[in-house]
């Protein structure tokens, strides 16, 4: 469940989407306080980051062999987009801490609404477009 949570994205607080989540599995309306923010974040901190891109190519295989995934005279529709995220810096990171400046680019799939891919890439290195 906490894979797909993460997968899907989040649109509102992590509370707000947990509550939700929870109410869909019970197919119910009313929100579901099943589990709290923290308990997430601990789950999430034991998730190994090489896991996730395993889980969503398995994810996003499976939106396609379910026939989910929009196509235009046979091509898959992709959507592109490039942003400068700013990171915070805690004092405690500063010594190991990349630039606080990256260029977040992702290829996100219409329809499904799932991240094909996504990567960090340093401002100095490539431009915005």
């Amino acid at each position: 469940m906490l894979v797909a949570i993460m997968l899907t994205g989040m649109r509102m607080s992590i509370q707000a989407e947990l509550d939700t989540f929870f109410a869909h599995l019970r197919q119910q309306a009313q929100l579901v306080h099943e589990v709290s923010e923290q308990a997430f974040a601990q789950a999430r901190a034991k998730l190994s980051p090489s896991a996730i891109p395993g889980l969503n190519d398995w994810l996003i295989g499976r939106a396609e062999k379910d026939r989910f995934v929009p196509r235009w005279r046979g091509l898959r529709l992709v959507a592109a987009d490039a942003s400068t995220a700013r990171f915070g810096l805690r004092a405690s990171h500063v010594k190991r801490a990349a630039l606080a400046d990256q260029i977040l680019f992702g290829l996100f799939l219409p329809g499904p609404d799932l991240m094909l891919a996504a990567s960090l890439h340093d401002v100095h290195e490539c431009g915005e477009r």
